[in-house]
């Protein structure tokens, strides 16, 4: 009799342990889907970035969205690829970089491009009306991020 009690608290304390595992791998899981963009959630992530643009005071532009999906059958994770253009100050385009970069989902930046938007000509006008020069700058982002296919 006492074997057979050893025996079930044994199997219990095993399945306890599984669960426990289980568990624990659910909230990693969980974890790392967060840092993918859902299968279904393309336009979810479109606005998401657009909403970055509003937040930090740029002027954003979207240029193209494509959708990638792997050429071979190791993986199944796409990537959405982005090019966008913003027009702001450049607080604000750096700011709205430094979103892209710490966003939940991995970026990765392929290019990015930053100049001042003011012309030599309207510098001269702006120093003279304005006694300093008012920059405006554009940046032109072109960048992927992950997305679950499956």
């Amino acid at each position: 009799m006492s074997n057979q009690m050893d025996n079930k608290l044994e199997e219990q304390s095993t399945l306890d342990s599984m669960k426990t595992a289980i568990d624990n791998t659910s909230i990693q899981i969980a974890d790392l889907e967060s840092h993918f963009v859902g299968k279904d959630d393309v336009i979810k992530f479109i606005e998401f970035v657009e909403n970055m643009g509003k937040k930090s005071g740029v002027k954003l532009k979207t240029n193209s969205v494509d959708v990638e999906s792997p050429t071979d059958d190791s993986t199944t994770i796409d990537k959405i690829h982005m090019t966008i253009e913003t027009t702001g100050k450049w607080q604000d385009t750096f700011y709205f970089l430094q979103m892209l970069e710490l966003m939940k989902y991995k970026a990765e930046i392929k290019q990015l491009k930053i100049s001042s938007s003011l012309e030599p000509s309207n510098a001269e006008l702006s120093v003279k009306v304005a006694k300093k020069p008012v920059s405006e700058w554009r940046a032109d982002f072109d960048f992927s991020v992950p997305k679950m296919s499956q």
